[in-house]
């Protein structure tokens, strides 16, 4: 019974003659579930019941199955206390196969909210200075700023955020959490640090919030990009030989070539799918270069 409605039922009577009887009985079954929530909206730090009202004219078994979703999609009794602003969702399901369903959005009173976000800077270099920008749709006024960041003790949000200077490198999460009155609203950011030794660190000046364009970059050309691990460089105007070294994005070097034709191919075949970068040497010229492998 995936939906609840009539259920017809067909019946044959077979008597000691041989005598078959067939008889239709149409059994009303149905099942229906109302979310009602104790309180029409949240205040900041409290609670609120909701509950899931059931009735209906079923038949069989009466046992009931409550499925809570945005509660930690969860199974549960009948009800549950919610303490955050959000949809939640009952899914309620008898012995008998059927089902019932309701939805409500419980908000915080006063129309109290906030869209939290931020801007991670790229490359996040290891003992370089970056700053994040809070793009949060409400700030100041009765708006406190928290940051939780790597490194950072007992009470994270003194650490200051801004500027932000990583000593080690490897992947940290950043969390903002933006706060009015106790309705807290966040969101969790994993920043990748780059080790000081990345191409993307030490190229053209080290610590840089973005590497800015050489005009020689326009004299070296990669295709496909991205590319199954096969790729074709193609210089112009530029002294041969040239060498192009592959980095990842930890700064380990990969492999080196040597460019000794105008357009030549390289086998990147040996590394894993992910995103390298191309150093190429030429004299006191150097340029990099992103490659993306995806096979």
């Amino acid at each position: 019974m995936p939906d609840s409605g009539d259920v017809t039922i067909q019946v044959k009577v077979v008597d000691g003659n041989d005598s078959t009887t067939n008889e239709i009985m149409l059994k009303s079954a149905w099942l229906k579930v109302n979310l009602i929530s104790q309180a029409d909206s949240l205040d900041c730090n409290s609670n609120a019941l909701l509950i899931a009202y059931t009735s209906g004219s079923t038949w069989g078994q009466q046992g009931k199955f409550y499925h809570w979703y945005g509660y930690g999609d969860s199974d549960s009794a009948s009800f549950i206390t919610i303490s955050q602003a959000g949809i939640y969702y009952v899914k309620v399901e008898n012995s008998s196969g059927c089902l019932a369903s309701d939805t409500v959005e419980i908000k915080y009173r006063d129309g109290v909210s906030n869209h939290v976000d931020f801007d991670i800077p790229y490359p996040v270099c290891q003992n370089c200075t970056v700053t994040f920008t809070n793009t949060s749709e409400k700030q100041g006024g009765v708006w406190k700023t928290e940051w939780e960041l790597p490194g950072c003790a007992v009470e994270p949000w003194y650490c200051p955020a801004n500027p932000f200077t990583a000593i080690n490198p490897g992947g940290y999460s950043v969390r903002l959490t933006m706060d009015s009155a106790g309705c807290r609203f966040s969101i969790t950011k994993v920043i990748t640090v780059l080790p000081e030794t990345s191409p993307y660190c030490t190229y053209p000046n080290g610590c840089t919030v973005g590497i800015e364009e050489d005009p020689a970059d326009r004299l070296i050309q990669i295709s496909p990009n991205p590319n199954a691990g096969r790729v074709s460089i193609h210089l112009q105007d530029i002294p041969l030989p040239v060498r192009a070294e592959l980095y990842d994005l930890l700064g380990r070097k990969m492999n080196i070539f040597q460019i000794t034709q105008s357009v030549q191919e390289l086998d990147l075949s040996l590394v894993e799918d992910g995103i390298y970068f191309l150093l190429f040497h030429q004299n006191e010229r150097t340029v990099l270069k992103r490659v993306v492998i995806s096979r």
